[in-house]
């Protein structure tokens, strides 16, 4: 599947599913190979780099990547992990300079593809690649038996070029990686997240009906299902924005958690206050973004003790 979208002015080309030898995107362009999770700085300098290389050759520049991720493939019981939705993803790779993405599906043909037929069938004859992009300690084949060594050598074989990149880190010297980003979320330090990738981490999902103890002590909440393989945040309280609730994005509080003084749910819910708001937002899918970590979820004594921390929370907020 291909498709054409605009974003900011320029046009963004996506191609999706099996890639045939017969489609060449753009022959002779440059391309940056990953997974590219959460497309942090890192990947952005990788994706600026190949805009360079691009520039000079007078072609396009595009991300190669796989869907669904690879480890989801491999370990599909495993808890989730994702930093980002793929349309999403598709949407940051485009606005860090990307002029084409292709997403190739991840599954039984691709996990055994030799490193030889992936660089054979994939990257000389499907995308006529002239340049390639990739991370130093990028891995590629069946059994991961394609490395940097063998990609160089493939290049002098077929006719590309390749550009091994080096770690990226950060001011503090922390190096960037979806890792990292992932134990960010899970420690909830919304400011680092966003200092390593220019963009707060978000859920997107649609409003569920819940047991409206909210509205009952004077805080009513919007109970969130969000894309279930996205990685849930650290329990507790937050500050957030909302989109999807009124035509400009609206400060909100929310609790991701077990709603231990009330109970207890068996899975973690998220709740979203927001401040002077009475419209219906069941149904509705609303995009949230999470900008502070307030407090840890704990349990209260009952309901009035409940509702004066929330009073107090709404306030930081």
């Amino acid at each position: 599947m291909t498709r054409v979208f605009n974003l900011s002015g320029n046009a963004f080309r996506l191609y999706r599913g099996l890639l045939k030898k017969a489609l060449k995107p753009a022959p002779g362009g440059v391309w940056v190979i990953g997974n590219f999770d959460g497309v942090h700085n890192g990947h952005k300098a990788l994706i600026k780099k190949a805009a360079e290389y691009a520039e000079t050759l007078g072609t396009l520049s595009g991300c190669l990547t796989f869907e669904p991720h690879p480890r989801e493939f491999f370990s599909p019981a495993a808890p989730p992990f994702r930093l980002t939705r793929p349309s999403d993803k598709f949407k940051q790779l485009a606005q860090a300079g990307a002029d084409a993405c292709v997403a190739l599906r991840f599954d039984a043909g691709l996990a055994n593809l030799s490193a030889e037929a992936f660089v054979s069938d994939i990257l000389v004859a499907g995308l006529g690649a002239a340049h390639i992009v990739i991370g130093h300690d990028f891995h590629f084949g069946k059994d991961r038996g394609g490395n940097p060594e063998f990609l160089r050598q493939a290049g002098e074989k077929y006719g590309f070029k390749l550009t091994i990149a080096e770690p990226h880190c950060d001011e503090n010297g922390v190096r960037l990686s979806s890792k990292y980003l992932r134990d960010l979320v899970r420690e909830g330090d919304m400011q680092a997240y966003f200092n390593a990738t220019g963009r707060f981490y978000a859920l997107a999902g649609r409003v569920r009906r819940g047991a409206a103890r909210g509205r009952e002590i004077g805080f009513p909440t919007a109970n969130l299902n969000f894309y279930p393989r996205l990685l849930p945040p650290r329990n507790g309280v937050y500050a957030v924005t909302v989109e999807g609730a009124a035509p400009t994005p609206l400060k909100a509080i929310a609790n991701f958690g077990f709603k231990p003084t009330v109970g207890g749910v068996n899975d973690p819910l998220l709740e979203i206050h927001i401040p002077n708001f009475s419209g219906d937002l069941y149904d509705k899918k609303l995009f949230v973004t999470f900008t502070r970590f307030i407090r840890p979820e704990k349990k209260f004594s009952g309901l009035d003790a409940l509702k004066a921390q929330i009073e107090e929370d709404v306030k930081r907020v």
